[in-house]
C-alpha cells in the first residue's frame, strides 16, 4: 500500500497538465460565454475553474487504480495490470482499447457496452477515462449508476462530484455547460442500480441523455430488459480474450504478485490435453478476464487448476479466510468475530441471498451493518453475541470480500455475492420455488450470471427446474412435424423465420425511411394474431435484394427468449447435446422449408445462404442426445427416491 501511495503522489505533478489544459480548452470558453447572460465576479470564476480541476485531479488518482482479489483486494494502477480489450460491433468492427478511442467515440457519440459478468466492463470505463484526461479530448465525467439511489437524478450527482465544501455548485450553471457539449460521461453498471429505483432510474437516465446531446456517452451493464429503452446507444461488445491476451494478463497479475508463478501455470495450462473436457472449460475460463484472475488466485494458494466456477469461489474463501498466501509467509491473520470457517460462511452465504433479492452490491455503512446482522441471526449454532462491526472488519481486512469506495462499502465483485447466494439457495427447504421464481421473474437478465453459478453449485436442482421443461419443449416440436428432417427442425427450435417479399418501390421506401424495425414489429403483430404465439421476439432483421426484381425483408424471431440465454449457459458447460450452428451451406430441405412456408419461390440458394447465416453461431440442440440426457436426468430423479427416510 505504501507503494502505491508514493507512486500515486507521483502522478499528481504528472496529471496536473492535462488537467490545466482541460480547464483552459474547454471550461473556461463555455463559463465565459455563460457569464455574457449574467453577472459574475472574477472571484466565482476561479472557484468553478479550480472545483473542475479538483474534480478531475481526484478522479484521474481514483480511476487509475483497481483493486485485485488476486492481492487481497490490495489497489494497483491499471496501467500495471490492463490488458487492452477489444470492442465489436454486430457489423463486424473492432477496436483494440489502449487508451480513449476518440474516432468511434465521435462517430457513434452514444455507446453501450453490453456483455456478461466478468469481461473487465468497469475496468475498461476507467481506463477510457483516464486516457480521456492524459489525451486532452474533452470534459469526461464518471458515473456509477447505482449512485443514483442517494441522488434525486444524474445532474445533481454531477454537482455532488464538483461541489467543494465551502461553496455549492449551481446547478443552473452545470446544466448550461452540459447543454454547450464536448462533456465525455462514463455512465458505468446499470445492471447495478437497485430493483428499488431502476424504473425512476431510467427515465431520468434518458431524460438527461436526451437534454445532454451535444455530449459522448459511454455506458456499461450486463444484458438487461431496461436497456432496450437505450436504442439510440451504439451496441458493442467486448471480445473474448485470446490465449495470448489471457497469458499476458497472469503475468501482469504475478509481476505484481511477485511470486514467479506465471509461467509455471501457463505451462500447467498448456500441458492439458486439448482432446479432454478439463481443456474446453479451462479454455472457456481463459476468455473472462474475471476467470483469469480467479485462475490466478485459487493456483496461487492450491498449486491446482480449477475447472468450475463454483470450485473457484470456493477455494478463494477457503485461501482468504485461511490465509494461507505464500506472499505472507503463511501468515494466518486472527478474526475480530471469532466465527468458526462453517459459520463465516454461513453468514456470507445470508448475506449474499438478501443483497441478490434486492440487486444491491453497494451500501452505506449503517445499511450494511443492519445487513450483516439479519445474516448473522440465521447462522445455527452461535452461543455468544456477535458484533456485525466486527464482521464488517473482517470482510474488509481478513476476508476481503468487500471494499471500501469513498463513504460506501462494497462487494469487491458482483460475482461473489452471486455465488454465495447460491449456496444460501442451495442449502435452503424451498430451493426449487426459489429457483423457479427467479426463472419466471420479469427480471431475468439480471440473473443469468447467478443462474450460471448456480448450475454449478446445484446441477441436479437446475436441470430439474430449467433444463428439464426446455428439453420436453424441445422434444414436442421435434416430434410434430414428421415432414421435416431432423436438421431443420433442431434449427428452427424456438424461431420463427419470416419472409416478406416486397416491391422495389417498397423496399426503396423502406431503405430511405430507415423503418426497418417498425416493419418487423408489424409481421410480428401479424404472426402473434395468425398463429396464436404467446410472445415473439425480434433477433435480427435484413434486407435481401438480389436483383430480377426479388426483394425480400427477412425476420428472425424468438418463441421463448429465455431459452437462448439458458442454451447459452449449457453451451459453455459444454454439454454434449449443445452445438452452435456455423453453416454457410443450407441443406436443401431447409431451404425447401423456407421457400414453402412462406412461398417465396423466388428464393436463390444465395438468398438461402443469407437467411441460414442470420442463425449461425445459435446454438442448437441434438436430438438423440437431448432425448438420452432428459431420460438420464428422469433417472436419477428416480434413483433419488431410494435414499429417503423410509426403511428405518
Amino acid at each position: 500500500m505504501e507503494a502505491l501511495t508514493l507512486t500515486t503522489n507521483l502522478l499528481k505533478p504528472i496529471i496536473q497538465a492535462p488537467v490545466q489544459n482541460i480547464v483552459d480548452s474547454w471550461v473556461k470558453p463555455k463559463v465565459e460565454e455563460w457569464v455574457k447572460k449574467r453577472k459574475m465576479d472574477k472571484h466565482l470564476k476561479e472557484q468553478i475553474y479550480q472545483k473542475f480541476s479538483i474534480y478531475l485531479q481526484s478522479a484521474y488518482e481514483n480511476m487509475s487504480t483497481v483493486n485485485m482479489i488476486a492481492l487481497r483486494n490490495e489497489q494497483v494502477l491499471i496501467k500495471d495490470v490492463y490488458c487492452p480489450l477489444t470492442l465489436s460491433t454486430s457489423e463486424g468492427f473492432r477496436y483494440k482499447i489502449d487508451g480513449y478511442k476518440s474516432e468511434f467515440a465521435n462517430i457513434h457519440k452514444k455507446i453501450l457496452i453490453e456483455d456478461r459478468a466478468g469481461m473487465g466492463k468497469s475496468t475498461l470505463m476507467k481506463r477510457m477515462f483516464v486516457s480521456a484526461i492524459e489525451e486532452r479530448v474533452g470534459i469526461p465525467i464518471f458515473i456509477e449508476l447505482k449512485q443514483l439511489e442517494d441522488s434525486e437524478d444524474i445532474v445533481e450527482i454531477i454537482c455532488e462530484n464538483l461541489n467543494s465544501i465551502n461553496r455549492p455548485f449551481d446547478k443552473e450553471l452545470i446544466l448550461e455547460l452540459i447543454h454547450r457539449g464536448d462533456f465525455i460521461f462514463f455512465l458505468d453498471g446499470y445492471d447495478e442500480i437497485p430493483f428499488k429505483i431502476r424504473q425512476r432510474a431510467t427515465e431520468d437516465l434518458k431524460h438527461f441523455i436526451q437534454k445532454s446531446r451535444n455530449n459522448v456517452f459511454f455506458m456499461t451493464s450486463r444484458p438487461e430488459k431496461g436497456l432496450s429503452s437505450f436504442g439510440e446507444f451504439k451496441k458493442m461488445n467486448i471480445e473474448n480474450l485470446q490465449p495470448h491476451e489471457s497469458y499476458d494478463l497472469i503475468r501482469k497479475i504475478d509481476n505484481r504478485a511477485g511470486l514467479n508463478l506465471s509461467e509455471y501455470l501457463i505451462n500447467e495450462i498448456k500441458n492439458y490435453d486439448p482432446l479432454s473436457k478439463n481443456f474446453r472449460d479451462i479454455s472457456n475460463f481463459l476468455h473472462i478476464p474475471l476467470l483469469v484472475t480467479l485462475i490466478y488466485t485459487t493456483f496461487k494458494y492450491t498449486r491446482e487448476l480449477k475447472t468450475k466456477k463454483d470450485e473457484f469461489y470456493s477455494k478463494i474463501f477457503d485461501a482468504l479466510y485461511e490465509e494461507h498466501d505464500l506472499s505472507k509467509d503463511y501468515y494466518k491473520r486472527d478474526k475480530y468475530s471469532n466465527l468458526t470457517k462453517i459459520q463465516f460462511y454461513q453468514m456470507l452465504s445470508n448475506l449474499g441471498y438478501l443483497c441478490l433479492k434486492e440487486n444491491q452490491i453497494e451500501f452505506k455503512h449503517t445499511e450494511l451493518i443492519t445487513i450483516i446482522d439479519k445474516s448473522l441471526k440465521h447462522v445455527y449454532g452461535i452461543s455468544e453475541n456477535i458484533d456485525p462491526n466486527d464482521i464488517l472488519k473482517d470482510l474488509l481486512e481478513n476476508v476481503p470480500f468487500f471494499i471500501e469506495v469513498g463513504l460506501n462499502i462494497k462487494w469487491s465483485h458482483k460475482s461473489f455475492m452471486e455465488y454465495f447466494a447460491s449456496c444460501y439457495i442451495k442449502d435452503n427447504n424451498e430451493t426449487e420455488k426459489i429457483i423457479k421464481k427467479i426463472y419466471d421473474s420479469n427480471r431475468f437478465e439480471t440473473y443469468i450470471n447467478f443462474l450460471d453459478i448456480y448450475h454449478d453449485v446445484d446441477q441436479r436442482t437446475f436441470d430439474k427446474v430449467i433444463v428439464a421443461p426446455l428439453l420436453e419443449d424441445y422434444i414436442k416440436h421435434m416430434e410434430r412435424e414428421k415432414d421435416v428432417d431432423n436438421e431443420t427442425k433442431a434449427i428452427l427450435f424456438n424461431k420463427v423465420v419470416c419472409v416478406k417479399t416486397l416491391s422495389k418501390d417498397e423496399y426503396i421506401k423502406m431503405i430511405d425511411e430507415l423503418n426497418i424495425e417498425e416493419a418487423a414489429e408489424e409481421c410480428k403483430k401479424s404472426l402473434l394474431e395468425q398463429y396464436n404465439y404467446k410472445h415473439l421476439f425480434v433477433d435480427d432483421v435484413i434486407m435481401l435484394n438480389s436483383g430480377n426484381q426479388n426483394f425480400a425483408l427477412i425476420n428472425l424471431f424468438y418463441k421463448n427468449e429465455k431459452y437462448i440465454s439458458v442454451l447459452g449457459i449449457l453451451f459453455n458447460k459444454n454439454k454434449s447435446w449443445c452445438k452452435k450452428l456455423n453453416s454457410n451451406k443450407p441443406s436443401k430441405s431447409f431451404r425447401d422449408f423456407i421457400a414453402n412456408e412462406h412461398t417465396l419461390s423466388e428464393m436463390t440458394r444465395d438468398d438461402m445462404i443469407i437467411v441460414q447465416r442470420m442463425l449461425n453461431d445459435t446454438i442448437i440442440i441434438e436430438y438423440k442426445n437431448a432425448k438420452y440426457y432428459k431420460q438420464q436426468m428422469e433417472t436419477g430423479i428416480e434413483i433419488n427416491k431410494d435414499f429417503s427416510a423410509d426403511g428405518f
